[in-house]
This record gives C-alpha cells, sequence and structure tokens, in this order.
C-alpha cells in the first residue's frame, strides 16, 4: 500500500480577492504592538477556504473521494459571498490563528460543506464535530498570542468574492508550514465526470 497523505476539499480564493487579503495581511505585519508575535503567514497562492479536512488518506481511496466530490458538487453554481473582517480562532487575546470571515448569505457554501461531510462519513471519514465556519486562513501563531492590535490594523472592508472551483487537495508539512498541492479541480457549474473531464 503507498505512504498516506493529508487531503481536503477547498474553495481556493479567487485571484481578484487575494490582493485585499494580502494588503490586510501587510498591515497586520506592520502594526507596531504585533510585532513580537511569531507567526507564519500565508501567501497569496495558499489563500483557500476549506470546506472538509479528510486527515489522512491513502492514496487509493483518492479516486472514490473525487467521485463522491463531483456527485456533490454537481449542478452547484459558482457561489457568491464577501470576505469580512479580520477574525482569530481562539480569543484575540489568546489567538492561534487569524483569519478572514467569509460570509455566506445563500447558505451555498454550508450546504456544500454538508454534503461533502456526509458523502466522506458514508465512506468512513470521521464526521467533524464543530460547526462549519467558513474562513480564510491568513496566519498561524507559533504560540498563542494577544492579535488584537492585528485585527484593528487590519481595517478589512467587506469584498464580494465568486466561488467557482472544488478542488482536492494535497497537504504536506515542511518547516515551512503546509505544502498545497491541488490534486483534482472541478470547475462549479459545470457538468464534468469523475476523472474532472467535461461530461
Amino acid at each position: 500500500m503507498s505512504k498516506r497523505l493529508r487531503a481536503f476539499f477547498g474553495l481556493p480564493t479567487p485571484e481578484a480577492a487575494r490582493p485585499a487579503l494580502m494588503e490586510a495581511i501587510a498591515r497586520m505585519q506592520e502594526a507596531p504592538r504585533g510585532s513580537r508575535l511569531s507567526a507564519r503567514w500565508q501567501p497569496a497562492h495558499k489563500l483557500h477556504t476549506t470546506l472538509k479536512f479528510l486527515g489522512w488518506v491513502d492514496p487509493e481511496r483518492l479516486p472514490e473521494l473525487w467521485a463522491m466530490g463531483v456527485a456533490c458538487a454537481r449542478g452547484v453554481p459558482a457561489i457568491r459571498a464577501e470576505l469580512g473582517a479580520a477574525n482569530a480562532f481562539g480569543r484575540p487575546r489568546r489567538a492561534r490563528v487569524v483569519v478572514a470571515d467569509v460570509s455566506d448569505p445563500t447558505g451555498s457554501l454550508t450546504r456544500l460543506a454538508e454534503e461533502l461531510e456526509s458523502g466522506a462519513a458514508a465512506l468512513g471519514f470521521e464526521r467533524e464535530e464543530r460547526a462549519f465556519r467558513p474562513h480564510v486562513t491568513l496566519a498561524r501563531l507559533k504560540t498563542p498570542g494577544n492579535v488584537t492590535a492585528w485585527l484593528e490594523a487590519a481595517a478589512m472592508e467587506p469584498v464580494p468574492v465568486l466561488f467557482d472551483e472544488l478542488c482536492l487537495y494535497r497537504s504536506d508539512l515542511s518547516s515551512e508550514g503546509g505544502v498545497y498541492t491541488v490534486l483534482e479541480c472541478l470547475r462549479l457549474g459545470a457538468q464534468r465526470g469523475a476523472d474532472g473531464a467535461d461530461g
């Protein structure tokens, strides 16, 4: 059996929405009161919204996982949402992760996440106990810290975003943080087969 890998389903942040997030990151990095915190900031190409983290997966199971993802996304149009304020996981005064909240006014993000959650559970993957909270990770702190000044400095205005791709990612751990590789990708609204070909 091949070596297992970590995988997840996610929506890449469209290029048009990335500059606003990178500008917010730059403002947080310049915030003087937060300069002593040690964080790993996300580069533009890593920005995404996770819908379902699968954990460790045998490579032989990737085709059935992708077939399930395609079935869940079939007929789902591109999802209109909005990038909102910078926020933290954990209390802002003792945060581990800094994120940009993603609004879900139509509920489409949540419905797709729930479909993937149910589909993965049917294939034997553990259900996520926490409620789905759509977000884009901006930074991970090496140790919990007070990011109040960062959140104030981010000064993010709402940014409309159109999620138009569902991807199955591989996540490899490294000293520089997660390395994400797109294994499969489906354009939302398109009718495609499980192998990613037009159908």
